[in-house]
């Protein structure tokens, strides 16, 4: 029988005896709050080396109930085990090793709050690396953060560079890839907050964007274009100048009045000529 079960099999024995003879009744306390993890202490010498555990909040405060007890598990290790009473105040601490032959490399450690009839509550899980030389705590891990899109190119892209200018009016047309599927992709204009529209990724994590650059502030004035997705992906934020409003078609009094002088005098023309062929017709009658 493994040690972590035998050792479980005699507290239980035990705490039948504790609370018969102390009479303890009543319903069972409300669950704890969550236990704070455990402080590590490392090892050196070997593998085989003693660390130790230890941690507070184990508490049962119910009139005449034992003192809960710990137990360490490795979710690694299975020959991994070891026990011990809190104290009064619910701390404790425990020198404990791995056994022989134990696997060097990564292992977790479990502490469990066992408050018998209450149940058992688990602490936070420890880390712990073993190596020829001892038992260390694990490094923290930490997350890689997921790369910005990339802007693809096409016929009808418009790829904007840092430091571009982009004129008042124009119409941008954008495809970015690199967003999880279906991600919501929201396109924002600063300095000034301005949303320039909202857009869905489809299934292959591509964005077709489509929005019209507006008057956010004066000619050759600084700006960023941020492109932000729901679902964690790295914000792609591209700087750019404002430039001057796109031309439009010129409208001057030149290139309207001499069309319609011309177009003008033609109508003239042709209204004096049925005139006078009118007038003709009845002398040719008259012969």
């Amino acid at each position: 029988m493994p040690r972590t079960t035998l050792r479980r099999y005699v507290n239980g024995a035990l705490l039948g005896l504790v609370l018969t003879a102390g009479g303890v009744m009543g319903a069972p306390a409300a669950t704890a709050a969550d236990l704070p993890v455990p402080t590590f202490t490392p090892a050196t010498g070997g593998p085989n080396a003693l660390f130790t555990l230890s941690g507070t909040g184990c508490t049962d405060t119910r009139p005449g109930a034992p003192r809960p007890g710990i137990i360490l598990d490795s979710t690694t290790t299975p020959e991994f085990g070891d026990g011990t009473l809190t104290e009064a105040d619910g701390s404790w601490s425990l020198p404990t090793s791995f056994g022989m032959g134990v696997a060097l490399g990564a292992h977790t450690i479990v502490a469990t709050c066992d408050r018998y009839d209450l149940g058992e509550q688990a602490y936070p899980t420890i880390n712990v690396i073993v190596s020829a030389t001892g038992v260390t705590l694990a490094p923290a891990t930490t997350t890689a953060p997921s790369a910005a899109p990339t802007q693809a190119t096409c016929g009808t892209c418009t790829t904007i560079a840092s430091g571009d200018t982009l004129a008042v009016g124009k119409v941008v047309v954008m495809e970015l890839r690199g967003y999880k599927p279906f991600e919501v992709v929201t396109v924002t204009m600063r300095s000034t907050p301005q949303v320039l529209g909202t857009f869905t990724a489809s299934a292959a994590g591509v964005v077709t964007l489509r929005f019209t650059v507006p008057q956010n502030g004066a000619v050759n004035s600084s700006h960023t274009l941020t492109f932000s997705g729901n679902m964690g992906t790295a914000d792609l934020v591209l700087p750019f100048k404002l430039g001057p409003a796109a031309r439009q078609l010129a409208f001057t009094g030149a290139d309207v009045t001499t069309p319609l002088a011309l177009g003008t005098g033609l109508v003239l023309a042709g209204s004096a000529a049925l005139v006078v062929a009118r007038r003709r017709k009845p002398e040719t009658d008259q012969v």
